[in-house]
């Protein structure tokens, strides 16, 4: 099974996994009301979606009573230093840009994950991807800070901007880096005389 919150997300699974030879089925559901009953599940996976569920806990304690004893959830998401040369780029460009990451924050990280999820969960484990990349052209990297309503840019700027990447890229050697702090959090649901 396929779901999400977001219709457009489920519209866009179907069409890139609708003509594969599995039959999934593709449905819209909300994380904090699971429609299905107690110990469906032997795996679940919330990718890179728990930091935009209004009331985790109670998703978590959903997640948590639709797994079968000794079944597993997979959730993916971001360190708090994934991508943080973005905005601070955006700032150098234009610091009147500073206010819209103020309140920036994302509450489900790889430093914060782990206490929420053992709470539910009494076998956590943390898989760590450190890396960067090295942003060599202007074009992708502009592509990709206006495609960010949070990032504060907007469009009719994009010449200007691409100016300024382009410049940043030659007086750091050739390139822009740019840190992907992401991984993945195990979390093994254990009942019925386990730990």
């Amino acid at each position: 099974m396929i779901s999400d919150f977001s219709p457009g997300m489920v519209r866009e699974a179907r069409k890139n996994l609708g003509d594969q030879n599995h039959p999934f089925a593709f449905v819209m559901i909300d994380a904090q009301m699971l429609p299905f009953p107690a110990q469906s599940f032997d795996a679940i996976i919330a990718n890179h979606m728990l930091f935009h569920v209004p009331d985790r806990q109670k998703a978590l304690g959903e997640i948590q009573r639709v797994l079968r004893p000794g079944g597993q959830f997979y959730a993916t998401t971001v360190g708090e230093k994934h991508i943080h040369e973005l905005p601070e780029l955006v700032v150098r460009f234009d610091p009147s840009l500073a206010a819209n990451h103020a309140t920036e924050t994302n509450e489900f990280t790889l430093e914060s994950g782990y206490d929420q999820l053992a709470k539910y969960f009494p076998y956590v484990e943390v898989y760590r991807q450190d890396n960067a990349l090295h942003v060599t052209e202007a074009d992708p990297l502009v592509d990709y800070v206006l495609s960010s309503f949070m990032l504060g840019i907007e469009e009719k700027r994009r010449g200007e901007f691409t100016r300024f990447v382009e410049r940043e890229i030659a007086s750091n050697g050739g390139f822009i880096r740019i840190t992907k702090d992401s991984g993945l959090f195990e979390a093994v649901l254990i009942r019925n005389g386990g730990k």
